[in-house]
């Protein structure tokens, strides 16, 4: 299948690999006469009602001007692993947009609608709002600290903060839920020129959700002698 996208997000495609993706320019490349002809054919409407067929509420499109990481993560969901695909089971629902990003916190996607044998029940949206108290990292007394969030097999992290021990990183991050699987948390400090030091981790149980109904939690980190988490947590299921 061929779809025009833009530059930005051809960087995301040529990430991906050529097992998934194959980008070529419109003015550089030479098109033979069969992809044009499937360009008119088909191009980025059927593209996006097969790859983007169902989108679930709360999960957004990234805008013109959004950050590269909101790109990666909605393409690697779209067309990766596939978290949208057509399936008769669910009603069309195409994606809406975010606002522009100059107007909203960075929501970052990274989703995955399988993972193995997994059934996903929905999405899980964390949001990492600050820390508090956390142990030092750096000789000035002080951390560079961010949070790396796994659930299940999905991993992601968010901006470091400067010089703190109390970052508020306020960044909202969705991952596909299965229902079951805890939230795992682990802090580092970041370093330039050696490996970033642990500084805390601890695991969210996530039985006490209920859809669209957001709970927020002040965790204690454990494996070191002091520091706090806060984020909330909210489940939005599936619609089938």
């Amino acid at each position: 299948m061929l779809c025009v996208c833009s530059t930005q997000c051809a960087g995301v495609h040529r990430g991906l690999g050529v097992q998934v993706s194959q980008v070529m320019s419109c003015k550089l490349d030479h098109w033979s006469e069969e992809q044009i002809q499937m360009m008119q054919q088909k191009g980025n409407d059927v593209v996006n009602e097969m790859f983007a067929w169902h989108v679930p509420t709360g999960v957004l499109k990234p805008a013109p001007d959004a950050e590269r990481p909101e790109r990666e993560s909605f393409i690697n969901a779209k067309y990766v692993d596939k978290a949208f695909y057509k399936e008769e089971s669910r009603p069309r629902q195409p994606p809406a947009w975010t606002a522009p990003a100059s107007t909203v916190d960075r929501l970052s996607y990274r989703n995955s609608s399988s993972a193995g044998m997994v059934e996903f029940v929905g999405m899980l949206e964390v949001h990492l709002i600050e820390g508090i108290n956390l142990v030092a990292g750096d000789l000035n007394g002080l951390s560079d600290p961010y949070c790396v969030v796994q659930l299940g097999r999905q991993q992601m992290k968010t901006r470091k903060k400067k010089n703190t021990l109390n970052p508020r990183w306020e960044e909202k991050l969705l991952l596909c839920w299965d229902g079951k699987d805890a939230l795992n948390i682990t802090v580092y400090d970041w370093d330039r020129f050696t490996k970033d030091d642990f500084i805390g981790s601890a695991r969210v149980a996530l039985d006490q959700l209920q859809p669209n109904k957001p709970v927020e939690f002040i965790i204690n980190l454990e494996e070191v002698s002091h520091g706090q988490v806060r984020l909330s947590a909210t489940f939005i299921p599936i619609s089938h």
